[in-house]
């Protein structure tokens, strides 16, 4: 099934980014853009409408925490659905995060269903339904 929803990966180019854009597109997510900084993504949602951000926290120039903070000084962007990307081993940027109003983390290394289960959980599974309701779906409460 494919879902019109365009989303914004924002990572430095490297084999995560790569990954990120290859599970949505498995998820049937066609219109997946990428930028290798903060900065070029801000040049790029001038142009583009977007209905979900995934950012590194670690990037060349602006990092997604300070990214995450300029867009929302953009009332276009403000109500734009962000997930922030960090490492395992970074769990005080999580609070900073938070603190920041940042709801959606990740921490890396993820599973594909932790994955899958956030992005329906923000964008909806494409059926109308909610993730509990797809038939053979595993979310990350599943063992």
């Amino acid at each position: 099934m494919e879902n019109e929803e365009k989303i914004l990966v924002v990572q430095n180019p490297n084999q995560s980014m790569d990954l990120v854009k290859y599970h949505l597109q498995k998820m049937g997510f066609t219109q997946v853009i990428e930028s290798e900084n903060a900065e070029s993504a801000l040049r790029m949602l001038v142009l583009e409408k977007v209905e979900l951000i995934l950012s590194d926290w670690e990037m060349d120039g602006m990092n997604g925490l300070e990214f995450f903070s300029v867009l929302q000084k953009k009332d276009y962007l403000k109500g734009v659905p962000f997930i922030l990307i960090t490492d395992a081993n970074e769990k005080e940027r999580i609070l900073e995060a938070k603190k920041a109003g940042i709801i959606h983390c990740l921490i890396k290394p993820f599973s594909v269903d932790v994955f899958q289960a956030k992005i329906y959980e923000i964008l909806g599974d494409g059926t109308g339904g909610s993730v509990e309701t797809r038939p053979n779906q595993k979310t990350s409460s599943s063992s």
